[in-house]
């Protein structure tokens, strides 16, 4: 595998959407994956009148790999009172999901989708950044990068439950917690919440480690930019890396939202500070105009 990032086909879209309605939000959103190739397979009853829908991902340029996700409402309310619709990531046969992976609907809310051919990330745009008990914000699944060889499905996702057990999606840290909020397929291998200490959850590798502490710099005092695996598996040998797609990892944390061009490309920073490092996702494939450049 060849030394990211890793670009996908495009098209790349950064969309907002109405969270403030379970319908608009599933609509909406929808409507952004198809608008960068994901094909609507059917409607999905949902509760309370709300039509849901089944996309798949496009196909994966070499491999014809991809996967498909339910955008649906079950009835679900939180504690109080306010509904969430579900995203459940899945094999394109239905065989093997994940935990559905709530989102919060609440009055004046927005989320934002960013989103290519193979996968997606949400996040909120108001009124807070965070995952709560009662605020669940945040979800990210797609199809990695892949050896043009590879035959098997593959997917991963990440999710929260929100409360007080820890954030588990990349929203807030590199390396989310093994027990709860992920699912992953590669090599055969299966897994969705195990709570299993041999299992591990789909994390990005960093240049942590149990002797660095905390991120090093160059000597110019420019950290490191490093390619984005996507690391899943069994802790006793069957664990593997692989990439993901129009993403780079900034080993040092910085603050969300940051807006930066590299490599013809405009990206943000999706991670909330993490301790070891910095997701950042291609929002446009080329360049905004008046964004300045990120040093590296």
């Amino acid at each position: 595998m060849s030394t990211g990032p890793y670009y996908s086909p495009g098209p790349i879209s950064n969309v907002t959407l109405d969270a403030s309605n379970v319908q608009n939000f599933l609509t909406q959103l929808s409507a952004a994956l198809q608008g960068v190739g994901w094909k609507f397979v059917k409607y999905i009853p949902s509760s309370s009148g709300v039509t849901g829908y089944a996309l798949d991902s496009v196909p994966l340029a070499g491999t014809a790999q991809q996967m498909r996700v339910w955008l649906w409402y079950n009835g679900r309310i939180n504690g109080v009172g306010y509904p969430e619709p579900l995203i459940t990531a899945m094999t394109t046969d239905e065989t093997l999901y994940a935990k559905d992976g709530p989102i919060t609907i609440s009055p004046g809310k927005t989320e934002r989708v960013i989103c290519g051919p193979y996968q997606f990330f949400l996040l909120t745009e108001n009124p807070t950044y965070f995952n709560a008990s009662f605020s669940i914000n945040d979800y990210g699944c797609g199809v990695p990068v892949l050896k043009s060889t590879n035959t098997n499905p593959a997917f991963w996702a990440r999710y929260t439950g929100g409360g007080s057990s820890g954030f588990r999606c990349f929203r807030d840290t590199l390396v989310p917690n093994n027990s709860f909020g992920y699912a992953f397929l590669l090599n055969g291998l299966f897994a969705s919440d195990l709570n299993d200490s041999a299992t591990i959850a789909p994390q990005l590798l960093t240049m942590r480690s149990s002797e660095l502490q905390h991120p090093i710099p160059f000597f110019d005092g420019n950290f490191p930019v490093i390619e984005p695996l996507l690391v899943m598996g069994k802790t006793y040998g069957t664990a593997n890396a692989v990439g993901l797609w129009d993403a780079f990892v900034y080993s040092n944390p910085v603050s969300s939202k940051l807006v930066a061009v590299a490599d013809n490309h405009t990206w943000e920073s999706y991670t909330l500070g993490a301790d070891c490092g910095s997701l950042f996702l291609a929002i446009a494939a080329q360049p905004a105009a008046g964004v300045p450049g990120l040093s590296y």
